[in-house]
């Protein structure tokens, strides 16, 4: 016991630690990139945890061994390279920091990868997100921050590193309140789009405007595909709207044209090859020098076994030729060479497994962001790809596949039974995508007849039924009220019920209105106790049917006979301490007899 109540205080100080680090990263005291007081906080908080809770065991779940590999590789490459060119080259950036960042990131990750399974913690995670950007709002309202050539730095010592900080904190809380179903964190985007703007990071305008557009199209295309390709005609000619405004043709307000943002983003669109006479082709060539991934081009043969990362000057770029490649993408391609790269991309794609749809707009704008800036030394930037393989960010709580509406309903196997030939021979031609799909939703505590007359008639009201059924911590902190078996044996009750083709988990109340869309809703069926309820959702196009409940039935009414039953048994039931008294008294007399 003792030992269980010092492995929960020492994971409770290592959250505590972590969420320091994450607060206190933004305060720079020494050089740029270099160990700063959030960094020690993340490394006590990972030392804590690997000496009182892991007790130096590695977990044996394999979720990062992928990644362990990757940075194995790393190691051994800046080592080669250390060995060649040992420590004495010029320029700042050397081998053996590459092969200290890489580690440190990855025992943030196995740290992060911990405590992340920890809903309590994530929410948290998401106030001292929410904390650090109202604290660098205040900094910049104020003018208490710093500034280089009228570009917003905060606490930072780089604009670029202080406009990433704000970047990935907004995704974060995005990431997290959408995982839960808490709505859309609009506030926070304005926020960070407003510090981004005083940043003047055009990689930063770049990743905020994708998110835009992915989430907006993302909202449409589940409400309505016609309004999502409106939308994206609607941005195609924003896009030429911005163009003609380049080449000219259409004049902005000053107080627009003039900001020192809307220059940069001129300046980096002009290197395109719009404007000063300049061809698309000596535009894009510039572009390249610019972020220094004309190296990738001019020394091709490095993308086979990598270039280590460090002493730059080897390879002559433009103007800036000590300067490391301006990508997380490119960079590491080149340093290290396809096969690492193609390890790194495949943990990446083990975390982004199954994650729920809505997130998909926080990592294409991470990846878009990421093509144009370094961000592979950030805590934060690793901390957002774990999330992703957190539990609270899947679609599934197993490994579960939805019905695609792209495949042929002839070859989707259907599990019922119950229903004859002539219901499996409509699957081909009913129904928009192939069959008509019917969902319901409960809790499914103590299975009884009335449940199964309820799903026998829910699947006769189409061909593929699904049942949502509530995980015991949406019963607990929603429902208020707690059930007699676990969610996993609730769903493994129902999934053995013949007219049931998928089971999937019920997280929030909000759930419901995306699962018709995802997966291609015909009718919704629910119980008539819950009767006008759920009208909401002819809105989506679904058919919204109550039926009737077996009356005389109810997972309520079980308990509370089976309470009344043990009550009158308990009653009627002598006490063992009567039961022995008389067979004391009978035995008495049997003595008295015998005498």
């Amino acid at each position: 016991m003792d030992t269980g109540r010092s492995n929960i205080t020492a994971s409770s100080i290592s959250q505590i630690l972590f969420l320091m680090g994450v607060f206190l990263k933004q305060f720079y005291l020494g050089t740029s990139g270099g160990f700063q007081i959030g960094d020690a906080c993340f490394m006590v908080s990972f030392l804590i945890l690997l000496v009182c809770v892991m007790r130096f065991r590695v977990p044996r779940d394999g979720a990062d061994r992928l990644l362990f590999v990757f940075v194995t590789l790393v190691c051994l490459i800046n080592g080669i390279y250390i060995i060649i060119y040992g420590m004495g080259y010029p320029g700042d950036f050397r081998f053996h920091l590459s092969i200290l960042y890489y580690g440190y990131n990855f025992f943030i990750v196995m740290c992060f990868r911990m405590l992340g399974q920890d809903e309590d913690f994530l929410l948290k995670l998401r106030r001292v997100c929410q904390a650090a950007l109202l604290l660098q709002l205040a900094f910049a309202i104020f003018g208490l921050g710093r500034f280089t050539f009228n570009r917003y730095m905060g606490t930072f010592n780089d604009p670029n590193q202080c406009g990433f900080y704000i970047f990935a904190l907004f995704l974060m809380i995005f990431l997290i309140s959408k995982s839960r179903g808490d709505g859309h964190p609009i506030l926070w985007y304005v926020i960070s789009l407003y510090l981004i703007v005083k940043t003047v990071s055009t990689g930063m305008m770049l990743g905020m405007a994708v998110f835009l557009i992915v989430f907006l199209y993302l909202k449409l295309k589940v409400r309505n595909r016609r309004s999502a390709f409106l939308f994206l005609f609607v941005s195609g000619a924003a896009v030429v709207a911005a163009v003609l405004v380049l080449l000219g043709f259409i004049r902005l307000p000053g107080f627009i044209t003039n900001s020192t943002m809307t220059q940069r983003i001129i300046d980096k669109i002009v290197n395109f090859g719009f404007g000063s006479g300049s061809s698309s082709l000596a535009g894009i060539r510039n572009l390249f020098e610019d972020r220094c991934w004309d190296r990738v081009l001019n020394y091709p043969v490095k993308m086979l076994y990598g270039a280590g990362e460090g002493y730059y000057g080897r390879f002559p770029s433009g103007i800036y030729t000590e300067n490391e490649i301006h990508s997380s993408i490119l960079g590491p391609l080149f340093c290290y060479g396809i096969i690492p790269c193609l390890i790194l991309l495949a943990w990446i794609a083990k975390q982004m497994k199954g994650i729920k749809s809505d997130l998909w707009a926080a990592y294409i704008a991470l990846a878009v962001e990421s093509m144009t800036l370094v961000n592979n030394r950030q805590p934060l930037f690793w901390m957002l790809i774990v999330f992703a393989g957190c539990s609270m960010a899947k679609k599934y709580s197993m490994e579960e596949v939805p019905v695609p509406a792209a495949v042929p309903a002839s070859q989707i196997r259907v599990k019922n039974t119950g229903p004859g030939p002539e219901v499996r021979d409509n699957i081909s031609t009913g129904g928009e995508h192939g069959m008509k799909r019917v969902i319901t939703y409960g809790t499914f505590d103590l299975l009884h007849y009335g449940h199964i007359n309820l799903l026998k008639r829910a699947k006769a009201l189409g061909d593929y039924l699904i049942v949502v059924v509530s995980t015991d911590e949406f019963n607990w902190n929603q429902k208020h009220k707690k059930c007699y078996f676990s969610y996993e044996k609730r769903k493994a009750l129902v999934e053995a019920v013949r007219y049931v083709d998928l089971v999937i988990p019920e997280e929030s109340w909000e759930q419901k209105r995306s699962d018709m869309h995802e997966y291609h809703i015909d009718t919704f069926v629910m119980g008539d106790d819950w009767k006008g309820k759920f009208d909401y959702l002819k809105e989506e196009g679904v058919e919204v049917v109550y039926l009737p409940r077996t009356p005389e039935i109810s997972s309520s009414q079980i308990k509370k006979d089976l309470y009344d039953a043990n009550a009158v048994d308990k009653d009627n039931k002598p006490s063992h301490s009567e039961e022995t008294n008389h067979a004391l008294n009978d035995l008495e007399s049997l003595l008295k007899k015998k005498k």
